[in-house]
């Protein structure tokens, strides 16, 4: 008898020292369908519901590290700026900066007017991808907000070497006249870094061009015309909703729009900053918080979904920005 129990508590004992294990695994496996479900939900531009089922995954297992980056990236669309930098440098904490958390780093430092700490961000950056058109592009916005055009239009311009659409529209608006002095990415060039044989054959090809300080840069572009930024597109959808499209988009055609509808209780504007590529499809939407009105995350999220619906009409420019304004009545 007494060996008879001795066998159940044993198997008692030895049911319940795998109790922790498997519902660790439960918890892992819930917690892989969370992360799918909210990868779609931001996918689908659905960023507040994204926020919310982060919320839900981080508050299970705050170890899950790429989460803080996803929740972070939701958080910047939304124009959740503070938000998303506290998410970063949880991330940063936990496991170093990658390419992808430096380089929305930047973004969120400059949105957040912190201009100091976003050029540190670029610099860093850029000595570790000195190939990297986007890092130009950022750094020329900087030092352009910042008061330093020479600096602004030198990296704009290297940008527009490396083929960056946006780098290259900004040179051709910004830079007029300008001198771009001796460009050197070489110097903070990492012996390790994989470089691609095109880019740096681009870059080697204009050097020469940018060390004469008697010519400005021979940039080139896919257009011969300027953007016209005065012209407005006005898109009526409903007696609640007006959605002008200006800042270098007005002039350019729509070609489809989905359909809308949007309930308020309140009038104002949501604001969202918008880039469109050749096919005319949009390629990235971002709230802007600054030029906006209206901030409950259920408007900024449709309006940023809704926005990537938009196809324009092809063009032979690369890409070409602007801003939609949903101007709402209630």
């Amino acid at each position: 008898m007494k060996t008879v129990m001795k066998y159940i508590i044993l198997a008692l004992f030895t049911s319940f020292s795998f109790l922790p294990s498997a519902k660790a695994q439960v918890l892992q496996e819930e917690n892989m369908v969370m992360l799918m479900k909210a990868s779609v939900l931001y996918e689908t531009g659905r960023y507040d519901e994204a926020v919310r089922m982060y919320n839900r995954i981080l508050k299970e297992d705050n170890s899950s590290i790429n989460a803080y980056v996803m929740r972070g990236k939701a958080k910047y669309k939304l124009g959740a700026y503070k938000g998303t930098k506290m998410d970063l440098l949880e991330y940063i904490g936990q496991a170093g900066v990658t390419k992808e958390v430096i380089r929305l780093m930047i973004n969120t430092e400059y949105r957040l007017n912190n201009l100091i700490a976003a050029k540190n961000y670029v610099s860093t950056a850029i000595e570790l991808d000195p190939y990297d058109g986007e890092l130009y592009h950022q750094s020329g916005m900087i030092a352009l907000d910042d008061g330093r055009k020479n600096d602004a239009c030198e990296s704009f311009a290297i940008g527009s070497s490396l083929d960056h659409g946006k780098s290259s529209q900004m040179f051709k608006s910004q830079c007029y006249g300008y001198v771009v002095k001796s460009i050197n990415t070489a110097n903070s060039q990492p012996e390790n870094l994989v470089k691609d044989d095109s880019q740096v054959a681009s870059m080697e090809d204009n050097r020469d061009i940018f060390q004469d300080e008697n010519n400005v840069p021979e940039v080139s572009f896919e257009e011969s015309d300027p953007v016209d930024k005065t012209v407005i597109q006005e898109k009526v959808i409903d007696e609640n909703l007006t959605i002008l499209i200006d800042e270098g988009l007005g002039a350019r055609s729509v070609e489809e729009k989905p359909n809308i509808f949007i309930l308020s209780t309140e009038d104002g504007d949501v604001v969202i900053d918008v880039c469109v590529n050749a096919d005319g499809k949009v390629v990235d939407a971002t709230f802007n918080r600054e030029e906006s009105t209206l901030f409950r995350s259920s408007l900024t999220s449709l309006a940023l979904r809704k926005t990537k619906e938009f196809i324009f009409i092809p063009s032979l420019r690369t890409e070409q920005c602007g801003k939609f304004v949903y101007k709402i009545k209630a």
